[in-house]
């Protein structure tokens, strides 16, 4: 018996079938591990479903303890599944996981991707750890430790040149550094990307412009959804826009309210991704 906090999960497979996952957490007291239960990101899943094939390639940058790699490793038996986790103490954890549950899909990698490559200064916290910006006040993180990152560009290149079907990103709040070298990879392989949105980390740890990197979305991509929280329709994605985004960001970035202004988009450049959706918008 682990140590540590566990939470069991169940998925469900395309025969029907249930599968049990139990994910470990970093300890007794991870305030990440409560979050996942009775949820397992159902949204996810279904999305994954309708617009990945069986053997996709899939990128899962911040992989945590590992929910969205089983959820991918569920959907595509036959595909191959690379997640990214920096931080040791939780890359151990995204691991044991991996290695707990049969994810025979999943390749991890303890490196993070960002705007260089080398090395970068890094918070662990569960869940909610993150990279620290060099204009951070160096006395603000006394725990810092030092993570090996790279440019997604390099990152693609490496380990998928010539096919690439899904990158999830959610590496609080410095995915607008993530993006900056991203040319190659949408140029060529033209992934669709699921990306957590959160104004807040993006402003207050990735020291960004959240509404300046919004509109960045929106003018380099042909195609930009929501994830759908109205659960009473069938699509887990529907049509957004850039004014619907912003609405929701916060007016005073001093402040903040837990997940009030986070929401995860969904955008690419390809038609491919209508093919497995609801016609009936």
């Amino acid at each position: 018996m682990s140590k540590f906090k566990q939470v069991e999960i169940y998925l469900e497979k395309k025969d029907w079938q249930k599968r049990s996952i139990v994910l470990e957490g970093v300890s007794e007291n991870d305030r990440y591990l409560p979050y996942l239960e009775g949820r397992a990101e159902g949204r996810f899943q279904q999305l994954f479903e309708c617009i990945l094939p069986d053997d996709a390639i899939c990128f899962d940058f911040g992989g945590n303890i590992g929910i969205i790699a089983a959820i991918l490793d569920t959907v595509c038996p036959n595909g191959i599944v690379h997640t990214f986790e920096p931080a040791p103490d939780i890359f151990n954890i995204l691991q044991r996981n991996i290695k707990a549950n049969e994810l025979s899909t999943v390749k991890a990698h303890q490196i993070g991707v960002m705007d260089c490559k080398g090395s970068i200064d890094f918070f662990q916290d569960s869940a909610f750890g993150h990279a620290i910006s060099s204009d951070e006040d160096p006395q603000r993180y006394i725990d810092r430790i030092s993570v090996t990152c790279d440019t997604m560009d390099d990152i693609v290149q490496q380990l998928a040149p010539t096919r690439l079907d899904i990158v999830k990103i959610d590496i609080e709040g410095f995915e607008p550094h993530a993006f900056e070298h991203c040319k190659w990879t949408v140029d060529n392989l033209d992934p669709i990307f699921l990306m957590e949105i959160n104004p807040w980390t993006i402003y207050n740890y990735g020291k960004r412009n959240p509404e300046e990197f919004t509109r960045w979305i929106f003018n380099t991509f042909n195609h930009v959804f929501i994830i759908n929280k109205d659960y009473s329709q069938r699509n887990p994605i529907r049509h957004t826009s850039f004014d619907e985004i912003i609405r929701n960001f916060p007016t005073d970035y001093s402040v903040f309210n837990g997940d009030e202004w986070l929401d995860d988009l969904v955008f690419c450049n390809h038609d491919g991704i209508l093919k497995g959706l609801n016609p009936d918008w």
